[in-house]
């Protein structure tokens, strides 16, 4: 068997069937009401001092949350994560960027780790 590096819409409507149903859906359903930031307190205002690479798509709905772009863009990830080296919005690619475009985040990620 081959391993395809593109899924296809059928693959990609299958996959947003499962999420949606009430089996599936319900525990994230639950998760994004409970307040388990509130357990990251501890670690408010820390910098995350390794090199970063971060790779986001244009269609994840986290990415459009209000602010969000601007803190992306504008110098606020940056000022928690000091070695940010690059970020990378990926054009047509939602949230399961792994599973939306495997190559291509394959290959930015290997290309990160070859510069070290």
């Amino acid at each position: 068997m081959e391993f395809s590096h593109e899924t296809d819409d059928e693959g990609k409507r299958l996959s947003n069937r499962k999420l949606t149903r009430k089996g599936s859906y319900q525990p994230l359903k639950s998760h994004f009401k409970q307040r388990s930031w509130e357990l990251t307190a501890p670690w408010d205002g820390l910098q995350i001092k390794v090199p970063v690479k971060y790779i986001t798509g244009d269609l994840d709905p986290t990415y459009h949350i209000p602010g969000t772009k601007e803190y992306i863009h504008d110098g606020g990830l940056k000022k928690h994560v000091p070695f940010l080296q690059e970020v990378v919005v990926m054009e047509g690619v939602g949230h399961f960027l792994q599973q939306e475009k495997p190559k291509e985040i394959t290959d930015h990620i290997y290309g990160f780790f070859k510069k070290f």
